[in-house]
């Protein structure tokens, strides 16, 4: 039955999903289409020329512009496809539509891993999709603001760039990248988790429950910031104990590889711990009148 459920979930969050990536997309081809055209690509060959004029002007601030309204719809984009999937999640559950659901011979774990699975992916794809997005407009931007002779360098300086910041905070590559890749797959399933908890939350008062979902989910997301920005600040303050008991005053250390993945089961934790208390919820206090 479970199988079912999420076969069913995905075909009802798919059709809105599917056209915000088609979104992101089409931005992003406009983007980059923009800015490999002569109206962007080549102002800083006239720059180098000396044919730069006062006309050049409008096309660089149009392109800048874009830029930043390029980045902002993609982002919009982004977190509209959350705002979806979190508006479904509180009508399927708690709305009129929530009759029906809560009639179906599942359990209501079933239910919340079904939609947890469902929305969970959905935001996975979006933010790959989104950050890959924005890193082609990035470089294409990039690349069209150099001149044509020294665009040869422009990846392995950014790299490099790159690695000697990282090395400078005193932050190890590999732990670093692998813990990216772990936040980014497990990051939407927890914070799916913990907003659909917010909005069980909000369930709970006797009026205005729309409003309570919304307060619910804005409450969830301070305490997340503020449990995360403690952990923070206890791992940060923990690797300067450290640096100082080894004599390492020549480097400023950002954060000690096992910091990051503190904040990966700190995370994991949250999202768990917000799970079971929204399946608590949903089987004990379950009110739909």
């Amino acid at each position: 039955m479970l199988g079912k459920l999420i076969k069913y979930e995905w075909k009802s969050v798919s059709k809105f999903c599917f056209i915000a990536l088609l979104v992101l997309v089409g931005i992003t081809l406009l983007g980059s289409i923009y800015y490999i055209s002569p109206l962007w690509n080549g102002l800083m060959d006239l720059e180098e020329s000396g044919a730069l004029g006062e006309g050049a002007i409008i096309p660089f601030l149009t392109g800048m512009t874009s830029f930043f309204a390029y980045i902002l719809v993609v982002v919009g984009v982004m977190y509209g496809a959350y705002l979806y999937l979190l508006i479904r999640f509180y009508r399927s559950m708690y709305s009129n539509e929530g009759y029906l659901t809560h009639t179906l011979p599942v359990t209501p774990q079933q239910l919340l891993i079904s939609k947890l699975l469902v929305s969970g992916v959905w935001c996975f794809i979006t933010e790959v999709v989104a950050c890959l997005s924005i890193f082609l407009l990035v470089f294409v931007f990039i690349w069209g603001l150099i001149p044509a002779g020294e665009r040869h360098w422009l990846m392995p300086e950014m790299f490099s760039g790159m690695k000697m910041t990282f090395e400078m905070a005193g932050i190890n590559l590999t732990s670093f990248w692998l813990a990216v890749f772990l936040a980014a797959l497990i990051g939407p399933f927890t914070s799916m988790s913990l907003y659909f908890c917010g909005i069980s939350l909000g369930q709970l008062a006797k009026s205005h429950r729309g409003l309570m979902a919304v307060l619910g989910c804005v409450g969830v997301y301070f305490v997340n910031w503020i449990v995360n920005f403690i952990v923070q600040m206890i791992v940060s303050m923990g690797t300067m104990i450290t640096m100082m008991s080894q004599y390492e005053y020549g480097r400023v250390t950002v954060m000690s590889p096992i910091g990051y993945y503190v904040q990966l089961v700190v995370m994991l934790a949250m999202g768990v711990g917000a799970f079971f208390l929204t399946r608590y919820i949903v089987s004990r206090k379950l009110n739909l009148t």
